[in-house]
């Protein structure tokens, strides 16, 4: 049986080796998962499904504070940068307060800062790097067709692969293909990533309404709004 588990065992990371090969993307494991002290009486805590709280003792309680993801910058657009991305999402959908911050892990010791601004120091107390393990009505593909003005017709439709990882994969059509981050927190999507989701750029955020299970509409801060379809494998660039 050891043998049986053993053979099975390495099929099976074989496979998922071959998966991360011909998809060229795959989420790393969170680095901030865990429980961790930034100061005298102040601990946060970030989970695996996305939302993440703070306490001033480390066995809690912790309360429901945000909702965060991690884009580690592995993109390959031309020009971006590669920092690690942290976003700490706050607040009410229509209104959020959304901190991004760029990040170094050493060990259990995290430094993430702001662009001119502060600089945490997270000190490791427990857990350990975990995937993200989502679960929201978004996961899942779709098409999606906006009004955004720069692009109408053909070129106004999208593909969208949420995953439960927190990683969306992206296709433009008749244009580029790309991977992002995204959170939701309550009816509020929150993309990161590449090309006009990149963080150089004003933070993606949308209102989304489900329509149906297989129908919803986002309308962005900037005023774009999609209207999404499920579909049981969308299109993507070959």
């Amino acid at each position: 049986m050891d043998k049986v588990n053993k053979v099975f065992g390495l099929r099976l990371g074989a496979a998922v080796l071959l998966l991360c090969v011909n998809a060229a993307f795959c989420f790393a494991d969170v680095p901030f998962i865990g429980t961790w002290k930034l100061d005298e009486g102040v601990f946060y805590r970030f989970n695996t499904d996305g939302t993440g709280g703070t306490a001033a003792m480390a066995e809690g309680p912790f309360s429901n504070d945000f909702s965060f993801l991690v884009w580690n910058g592995t993109g390959d657009t031309p020009g971006y940068p590669r920092q690690n991305t942290l976003a700490l999402v706050r607040g009410e959908a229509v209104s959020p307060q959304i901190d991004l911050y760029s990040y170094s892990v050493s060990g259990d010791t995290i430094r993430a800062s702001k662009s001119g601004g502060e600089t945490f120091v997270f000190t490791r107390v427990s857990g350990a790097p975990a995937p993200l393990r989502l679960d929201n009505p978004l996961i899942g593909q779709w098409e999606a067709k906006w009004n955004g003005q720069n692009h109408s017709g053909a070129l106004g439709t999208w593909s969208f692969w949420y995953r439960g990882d927190g990683s969306v994969k992206t296709y433009h059509h008749r244009l580029h293909q790309f991977e992002n981050a995204y959170l939701t927190r309550g009816n509020l999507l929150v993309i990161i990533g590449e090309w006009r989701f990149h963080p150089a750029l004003p933070v993606n955020t949308a209102v989304f309404t489900l329509k149906d299970r297989n129908r919803v509409s986002a309308n962005e801060a900037s005023g774009a709004v999609w209207e999404y379809a499920r579909k049981e494998k969308a299109r993507w660039k070959s």
